[in-house]
């Protein structure tokens, strides 16, 4: 499934997490990412997989809800959970090189993915997106 830029461009407007990132900044975003789905049951990122490979980018949750899976002492534990209008995955900064967790689809999953081999213009030409996702990673 794709969308066009100028649906993408809206969704991203209308970004609960990206609200009042300047439109250059998120027609920036628009043109360099992807759009992604998932249906429930996919697995989005399996545990111990190379963040810096590409594998996932940072996903800004259009819609739908996800979770994180970990084995631990008493079994499978769910961790985290990530709905419409959060942003995850690799951020730029991120000191996280591997995922310890497993990420799960529980509905049908949309995101707008930026691969992280763009953080490098990201961090320099989108400062505003860049502030969110270090904001984010610290919360």
């Amino acid at each position: 499934m794709t969308e066009s830029d100028t649906d993408i461009l809206g969704r991203l407007r209308d970004h609960r997490t990206l609200d009042g990132v300047p439109e250059e900044e998120l027609g920036w975003l628009a043109s360099r990412g992807s759009f992604r789905r998932f249906e429930p049951g996919d697995v989005i990122l399996p545990e111990g997989v190379d963040l810096t490979s590409g594998a996932i980018g940072l996903e800004i949750v259009l819609s739908g809800r996800f979770g994180v899976h970990r084995d631990g002492p008493r079994g499978r534990t769910r961790v985290m959970e990530w709905s419409e209008g959060d942003i995850t995955g690799a951020l730029p900064f991120s000191r996280m090189k591997t995922s310890q967790s497993e990420i799960i689809a529980d509905t049908t999953v949309e995101t707008f993915s930026l691969d992280p081999s763009h953080f490098p213009d990201l961090i320099r030409d989108c400062p505003s997106v860049t502030s969110v996702c270090v904001h984010t990673m610290l919360d």
